[in-house]
């Protein structure tokens, strides 16, 4: 069995830089390691240079599972998966006031980061992330009530692909190759929308 170690620290803000400007942000960094977990199994396909041993009983001899040699790696100090360390966003949103008509222009712009992951509790290299970053803009009115509102968007502004998860799906029929299927959501590439509020 291992053991889990998760510490951290989270910051969110909001601040009125003018009466009409409004910037909001927060920032999250979380250390979650591995503290312990000698014999964890290894991942498909990897090998004795990467960390994968035969597993070794109380006298030094190789112990078999099903007639071959069971082998292991030391996961021990290592990044939990699904744990990025730092994440953080960041938003700045105007109001220009239109004082003429029953609705005011705002505009937001905002920026999210998320650092490199990977996606197997066992640390298979394929299942990697790099860090990445999203730019999101938007503009429209919104009704001086409340009422109703329209805002015109563009969300990944630069195109920034991303996944949610790899998994590594090779087997018999593959030859025993890795073989990674990756989940892209929709947010891994540039869209355009509108979105439209009412308020009765």
């Amino acid at each position: 069995m291992g053991e889990l170690v998760t510490s951290g620290a989270e910051l969110d803000f909001e601040v009125l830089l003018l009466e009409d400007l409004r910037l909001v942000g927060g920032v999250a960094f979380t250390q979650a390691e591995i503290e312990e977990w000698l014999n964890a199994n290894c991942y498909d396909n990897q090998t004795m240079a990467d960390g994968c041993v035969p597993l070794l009983d109380a006298d030094g001899m190789q112990v078999m599972k099903d007639g071959e040699t069971r082998m292991v790696q030391d996961l021990s100090g290592k990044d939990l998966n699904n744990s990025p360390e730092l994440k953080a966003t960041l938003s700045a949103e105007y109001t220009l006031r239109l004082d003429s008509l029953p609705f005011d222009a705002v505009f937001n712009a905002s920026y999210q980061y998320q650092d490199d992951i990977h996606f197997d509790v066992l640390a298979d290299p394929g299942t990697s992330q790099d860090a990445y970053g999203q730019v999101n803009l938007s503009a429209g009115i919104l009704h001086q009530e409340g009422r109703y509102g329209l805002t015109f968007f563009v969300n990944n502004l630069l195109n920034e692909e991303f996944v949610t998860n790899i998994a590594n799906v090779g087997n018999a029929w593959t030859g025993d190759q890795p073989v990674y299927v990756h989940t892209y959501p929709r947010e891994a590439e540039r869209y355009i929308g509108v979105n439209f509020g009412l308020s009765l």
